[in-house]
């Protein structure tokens, strides 16, 4: 990767730097804000609906365990895989799934957890920082376009046309950013195409997991209202001050329901869901990871 790569991430960290981040206070402060604000979210939520926690449904719940999330996780590390293949650094899928684990964990706190621990690992496989990092911004950015066009669709076809054209216009713009940096930096037309269709699997997941989570509370909905709620993952990672965007995503969700035709309290309540399973899910599949890594711990990549 050629110098002018070097020279913007430079200036970003001179100006984002991560002291202000570091520092005890402000992640403390930060953490009970943002348990403050869940908490108090899904108070309000319940206060609102109490029906719709105490009248769950197990079976959309179940599917959320055993197929949603590990495929989520399956997807994050195949993700990663490509990350190293864009610096042609071949890494091994077990580290891959490793390290997605890792990110999911390190996400908790007030940093972007994911984002370093992603970087950490390009750079143990023998990609510099400046590459590492570079990489996992534009894979972000991919992100943020397919996000946003999808919301875009959306809410599109749930007729809010003024709110649609902005998301399609953000989603559009990003897209076409990712796509030429990805194509600049790999020259492998075959890579820019598996970074896509990665970053459009997740998205797709991700909207049938928001899909099940309003299904499990007893919210009607359709895939055009739940595609309105791509943007909340993005917003909520992209706040890394607050450990794993907790509530930011809740109270995103919150804003777009009425939006979209939708109760915000039951939109609160279903992002919540959707994070708890996620997290429940990540500590079985942490520690068969870790007994399995015992025996087979080859965590040197080949070069690609």
């Amino acid at each position: 990767m050629n110098d002018n790569w070097a020279s913007v991430l430079r200036r970003w960290r001179g100006a984002f730097g991560f002291k202000f981040l570091n520092d005890p206070r402000v992640r403390q402060w930060s953490l009970r804000i943002a348990i403050v604000f869940l908490v108090a979210g899904i108070v309000a939520s319940v206060s609102a609906h109490s029906e719709l926690l105490f009248n769950v449904r197990y079976g959309p719940v179940l599917i959320l365990f055993v197929v949603a999330v590990p495929v989520t996780l399956l997807l994050n590390a195949t993700e990663f895989l490509i990350s190293g293949r864009l610096l042609r650094t071949e890494l091994l899928p077990l580290r891959c799934l490793e390290i997605t684990i890792l990110g999911s964990a390190a996400n908790m706190l007030p940093l972007p957890g994911s984002t370093l621990v992603r970087v950490a690992g390009l750079k143990a496989a023998g990609a510099s920082y400046v590459d590492s990092t570079a990489v996992t911004l534009l894979i972000a950015v991919n992100w943020i376009g397919i996000a946003f066009l999808c919301a875009g669709i959306g809410v599109w076809r749930l007729e809010s046309l003024k709110l649609a054209s902005v998301l399609l216009a953000i989603g559009g713009v990003a897209l076409a950013v990712g796509i030429v940096l990805c194509w600049r930096i790999s020259q492998d037309a075959r890579l820019v195409i598996y970074v896509m269709g990665t970053k459009v699997a997740l998205v797709i997941v991700d909207i049938c997991r928001v899909l099940l989570c309003f299904e499990a509370l007893g919210v009607a909905t359709t895939i055009w209202h739940a595609s309105a709620f791509s943007i909340s993952g993005v917003l909520g990672s992209a706040v890394s001050i607050v450990p794993a965007g907790l509530g930011v995503r809740e109270g995103v969700s919150a804003i777009i329901a009425p939006l979209v035709g939708l109760s915000a309290s039951a939109a609160f309540l279903a992002a919540a869901l959707n994070r708890l399973v996620g997290l429940v899910v990540i500590v079985p599949v942490a520690l068969v990871l870790t007994r399995t890594s015992k025996s087979q711990r080859p965590t040197q990549a080949r070069p690609g």
